[in-house]
């Protein structure tokens, strides 16, 4: 059995450490504070009750302590394998697993998917299709690039996660806007997530055109690089940035499904991502795939738990296996059921009705698949500005795709009466 050192965790991925204990593994988490607004208070206890040595170090977004640590844990026997499912700490760890020759995702691959300018130009170095990009730091530069590009553009930072402070712009106006909310914008992000948006650099990138979809690839230690599945994203209405849920399976033909996993496996490859499962987000154009960005770690949020239901397969099970040095997987996963997700997001910023009861979610479990809600009664809630603003999540199977993204919306519309506020209107 192999020790397997996890650098941090979120929500979902706490079910890595659940995996890794269950095949019998050596587990390690190292820790910080600076993201302990991922867990609720009950799965902070749940963890430190688990059978895992904790490692408490400053900051989990430096390469040097992790290192240290890693020393450490060394001293006292050998160390298999360094993974992660939160992006802060993706890099570092990869960086000080790869000084210390542990199984870990590339650090060249980590480098260059997290800084979306690497990104972009590993991939035209490598002759693959693209779009039209420019990176910048003021807004002079940002209007300049805009209109060498072509409106509407998209304004993202270079290093960003969550779609946080991501504006799609139509016009000079909204870069205008963009520049001059960013301090007000980045006030309202969580600890860690704020200073991960420190740098000032953002990237412009021309719209490709088509349906948002996302895929799953494994990296397995032979080198072989395995498309897992393709999942249909929903956006909002009237700002696509949004992120509103997504749909499996993705309805693709054959043929485009081939193509998106083929141009997914050859962007990692030309960014040097190797072993790890990452979640690869694109547009299916009339011209073909074309890439928006590259997380170089698993899906996060709602994505894993969907992919779940609808394959049987936990993706969190092939993260563990795979960075064991398995190869748990050889082709496309299998796709039993129709599975829908949407979230729960304010379109303005509104107060709840303080009558509301506090279990007022319950009535609605019944008839979810899955689901969750942490509305309550006379609080207040910004709007949706990034994946930081979601409150909860609704999960529908079906035996069509149809079918269950429209008993997500019927849901969803049940829950805004319940309210009395308006949700994000999305798009599949």
């Amino acid at each position: 059995m192999a020790h397997m050192v996890f650098v941090e965790t979120t929500r979902p991925a706490t079910r890595a450490i659940d995996h890794a204990l269950a095949m019998g593994h050596e587990v390690t988490l190292i820790r910080s504070g600076r993201f302990d607004w991922l867990l609720p208070p009950a799965e902070h206890e749940r963890i430190r009750a688990l059978d895992i040595r904790l490692v408490e170090i400053a900051d989990t977004r430096s390469d040097m302590l992790i290192e240290a640590a890693l020393r450490d844990l060394m001293a006292g026997g050998p160390v298999d394998a360094v993974l992660t499912a939160l992006q802060p700490a993706a890099t570092p760890a990869a960086i000080a697993a790869g000084r210390l020759g542990i199984r870990a995702t590339a650090a060249r691959g980590m480098i260059n998917a997290r800084d979306k300018a690497l990104t972009r130009a590993a991939l035209d170095r490598a002759g693959l299709p693209s779009v039209a990009h420019a990176t910048v730091r003021t807004l002079e530069d940002a209007l300049d690039a805009a209109a060498r590009i072509g409106y509407p553009v998209i304004v993202k930072p270079v290093n960003g996660l969550g779609k946080a402070l991501t504006t799609w712009a139509k016009t000079p106006d909204d870069i205008h806007r963009h520049f001059a909310t960013l301090a007000e914008r980045r006030e309202v992000l969580q600890t860690g997530l704020a200073d991960e948006l420190a740098d000032a650099a953002f990237i412009i990138e021309e719209i490709a055109r088509g349906p948002l979809h996302s895929l799953e690839l494994a990296g397995l230690a032979s080198g072989a690089k395995v498309p897992l599945i393709l999942v249909r994203r929903k956006t909002g209405r009237d700002d696509p940035v949004l992120e509103m849920g997504s749909t499996v399976p993705a309805p693709l033909s054959a043929e485009d499904r081939r193509a998106a996993g083929d141009y997914a496996v050859v962007v990692a490859e030309a960014l040097g991502l190797d072993i790890g499962i990452f979640h690869i987000e694109l547009i299916m154009t009339d011209r073909g795939p074309r890439l928006v960005e590259v997380n170089p770690r698993i899906a996060g949020g709602a994505i894993p738990d969907l992919i779940r239901t609808a394959t049987g397969i936990d993706p969190f099970e092939l993260l563990v296996r795979v960075h064991a040095g398995e190869s748990p997987v050889s082709d496309w996963l299998p796709e039993t059921c129709a599975a829908s997700h949407s979230f729960i997001t304010m379109a303005e910023d509104c107060t709840i009705r303080a009558d509301l009861a506090p279990d007022w979610f319950e009535a609605f479990r019944p008839r979810m698949a899955s689901g969750g809600c942490d509305i309550r009664p006379g609080a207040s809630y910004r709007r949706m500005d990034g994946n930081q603003d979601v409150l909860g999540v609704v999960r529908m199977v079906a035996p069509t795709i149809g079918e269950a993204a429209a008993a997500c919306e019927a849901l969803r519309a049940e829950i805004a009466d319940t309210l009395g506020v308006k949700l994000v209107e999305l798009v599949e």
